[in-house]
């Protein structure tokens, strides 16, 4: 696991792979984790399915966050506006997500109370 090298202030999520070429993976990780819309990320599969760029786009980024770790939990609050409690639980949501919409997940994940 690497060593983060990004402090909360500096992440922008530019080194997200795919974040300059996809507007919408911008838009996903900027509103789709709101806290009013963060347990409606179940939509993902279907999006997923609809667009095969977006599906890459967002496998690469989960498969690149969830390896890196660049960032903790305060830098992605600034970037997606919700919060996890650790690291731990930002990236099991992450693994979680992933396994949902891209995996045998049967149960959509439901993010952890802010």
């Amino acid at each position: 696991m690497k060593e983060r090298t990004m402090t909360g202030a500096e992440w922008d999520g530019s080194d997200i792979p795919g974040w300059a070429e996809s507007d919408q993976l911008r838009r996903f990780y900027r509103s789709c984790f709101h806290p009013e819309i963060i347990d409606d990320l179940y939509l993902a599969r279907g999006w997923a399915r609809d667009s095969r760029t977006f599906a890459k786009y967002l496998a690469d980024s989960l498969a690149y966050l969830i390896e890196q770790r660049p960032v903790g939990t305060g830098g992605f609050q600034d970037l997606t506006g919700y919060y996890f409690s650790t690291d731990d639980e930002l990236y099991d949501f992450l693994v979680d997500l992933r396994d949902y919409v891209f995996g045998n997940r049967q149960e959509h994940p439901i993010a952890p109370a802010p």
